[in-house]
């Protein structure tokens, strides 16, 4: 799994790791999404950092109502 996160990192040069790695266990990527979709991942994880690192105005986000959508997440 650290080889997986290290790749998704590489790609994001700019964050820190763990940022990265927050933002891909917030939008739920796999392995496998990885390796099929790397351009549609990163556009999702792009989105898991906004949300994660936005201010909160004590709304619920589109990641919360996610969160709440998708059982496996």
């Amino acid at each position: 799994m650290s080889t997986f996160y290290n790749e998704v990192a590489a790609r994001f040069q700019d964050y820190l790791r763990d940022e990265v790695i927050d933002a891909v266990e917030a939008a739920c990527i796999t392995q496998q999404e990885w390796h099929d979709d790397q351009l549609g991942c990163i556009q999702r994880i792009y989105g898991a950092l906004e949300e994660l690192f936005s201010e909160d105005d004590g709304q619920p986000t589109e990641h919360d109502e996610w969160m709440d959508f998708d059982p496996d997440c």
